[in-house]
């Protein structure tokens, strides 16, 4: 018994050493034309990749100043992407045959450009999508089990509404067993502008995908910690929230369905500022809404408010469609 634990102990310190000197001698940079026509493919965009580094434990490639260029039809002279840091993780025995199957990414410190032009066009639409010889983009079956963004930047552009680019800093990501045909996990956290904790948070399940993208399935649930009303209107480019701001806290169930959205759950409003004028009492709010962006109409199947001390009870309809928002309540 003795030999034995001597024995397996010796293999499991050869296993240790060769895990650790393998990518001394494994030269993974010849695998990058390899990995750059892989992500090519997965992602329909151009893409270049610097140093590389294998990682054993576990099995991955590490990329240094990963660039994915922009959709054509937006020049502007940024690329679509830039990461600091690419983790790709890759499937072994493929590996040992000399192929490569990306298995799960994950970018550190990434810096990404969205923008939606003047037609409503948005520049990652064609993200994952394959363009047949005349005909429109097709979707193409992008999978991963893993995707995770950590600290990374989020610049907006929408020429559609004439909004100036803003930058968001320190969102995180993480996407778990992605197919576009399947549901999968979703969870991101934001850091809005501004004073405070200004963090945001939204974690559930979504899919299959659908088209627009805002049609996809969700259920989960959002969690407001200090957030600035101003920042969130920016972040979401929302009409609804022109000419009022506070901060608001609270956790709210969410529901998309087709593109309309469903949420109940309590949300806490204080310094609350309405075209430049102080409220001066806090607002909180048990409610239960439903929003259908198609109809540009907030529907309130019932909401409990408290203004102060003062109860509220409150049910009805605002048209956000309309100049000025029409509100029709009860």
């Amino acid at each position: 018994m003795r030999r034995l634990v001597i024995i397996v102990g010796v293999i499991a310190a050869l296993v240790i050493i060769a895990a650790l000197a393998v990518p001394a001698f494994l030269d993974v940079n010849r695998y990058r034309d390899r990995i750059q026509a892989e992500l090519r493919e997965r992602l329909n965009r151009p893409v270049t990749l610097g140093k590389m580094r294998l990682s054993l434990l576990p099995l991955a490639f590490r990329v240094e100043n990963a660039v994915i260029g922009e959709d054509p039809r937006f020049p502007g002279g940024k690329p679509f992407a830039q990461v600091e840091q690419l983790y790709v993780s890759a499937k072994l025995l493929p590996l040992l045959r000399g192929e490569v199957e990306v298995r799960s990414l994950e970018l550190r410190k990434p810096r990404v450009e969205l923008i939606r032009n003047q037609q409503g066009v948005r520049n990652f639409d064609s993200l994952g999508k394959k363009k047949a010889a005349g005909a429109e983009p097709q979707q193409r079956e992008l999978s991963l089990a893993n995707l995770e963004i950590l600290d990374g930047q989020v610049a907006i552009t929408d020429f559609k509404e004439r909004q100036p680019r803003t930058v968001y800093d320190h969102l995180d990501l993480e996407v778990s067993g992605y197919a576009p045909d399947r549901e999968f996990s979703l969870a991101v956290a934001a850091h809005l502008p501004g004073e405070g904790k200004q963090m945001l948070k939204l974690e559930g399940k979504a899919g299959p995908s659908a088209e627009p993208p805002l049609a996809t399935p969700f259920d989960g649930v959002l969690r407001l910690d200090q957030v600035s009303l101003s920042s969130l209107e920016a972040f979401l480019n929302s009409q609804a929230l022109r000419g009022t701001n506070a901060t608001a806290s609270g956790k709210m169930d969410v529901k998309n369905k087709g593109g309309r959205i469903a949420s109940n759950g309590s949300l806490k409003l204080t310094d609350l500022r309405i075209r430049g004028t102080d409220v001066g009492y806090p607002i909180t709010a048990d409610y239960d809404l439903v929003n259908d962006p198609d109809a540009d109409l907030l529907t309130i199947e019932k909401a409990t408010l408290k203004l102060g001390s003062t109860p509220i009870s409150i049910t009805g309809t605002v048209n956000t469609g309309a100049k000025p928002a029409r509100i029709d309540l009860r």
